[in-house]
């Protein structure tokens, strides 16, 4: 089989490697070409294997791409608890632990652009259809929710801080990444950020 003139060599894989190849490919796809520029075809061709390979792990791409906001919800959850574990600040400030929880779910999400984006594709919005990607994302929240119990605030509230601090983050975030800002406010961005942080945890 051939494709561009270029053989494509068949690779053998064990269950668990291919699934990981898979996910691995897709996030590549997705980082050079978008999800549109994601298919199943094209996918098997990156990986080497066979068009029908896919579909024994992923039934479909909004399954695949369910795949991949899981993962990416679960490794920002990991990247902010690591910051803050990491921090001796942290760990004698409740708000210096909340402004480092900020910082690090700014951070995850301006760095893996094309990953948070998946992580919010509409598609992916069905609770009952993508129930472990929900539970991940709530276990992500989760943890904000958490820094503001520990900053003093009581628990039936801090669920509602956590999602406006959430809101606030998101709201920066997704402008960045898709080149709203203007230029001058790019320029400044050490300081914007300190502005938006401090803002979404207020």
């Amino acid at each position: 089989m051939s494709r561009g003139g270029k053989k494509i060599q068949r690779t053998s894989y064990h269950h668990g490697d291919l699934r990981q190849a898979l996910l691995d490919a897709a996030r590549e796809i997705i980082a050079e070409a978008g999800v549109e520029g994601l298919s199943m075809r094209e996918l098997a061709r990156r990986v080497g294997v066979s068009y029908g390979a896919p579909h024994h792990h992923f039934s479909e791409k909004d399954s695949l791409l369910a795949a991949i906001a899981t993962e990416a919800f679960a490794e920002l959850r990991a990247q902010v608890l690591a910051r803050i574990e990491a921090s001796a600040a942290a760990a004698a400030d409740p708000l210096a632990r909340l402004e480092l929880a900020a910082r690090a779910y700014l951070d995850f999400a301006t760095s893996e652009r094309s990953r948070y984006r998946v992580m919010f594709l509409p598609v992916l919005r069905d609770r009952q259809r993508f129930v472990e990607l929900h539970q991940t994302g709530g276990e992500a929240l989760a943890v904000l929710g958490e820094a503001f119990v520990a900053a003093g605030v009581p628990a039936g509230a801090a669920k509602l801080r956590a999602v406006a601090c959430w809101s606030t983050l998101h709201g920066y975030a997704v402008l960045a990444n898709d080149d709203f800002l203007d230029e001058a406010s790019m320029g400044e961005r050490a300081a914007l950020e300190r502005t938006i942080i401090a803002t979404a945890i207020s």
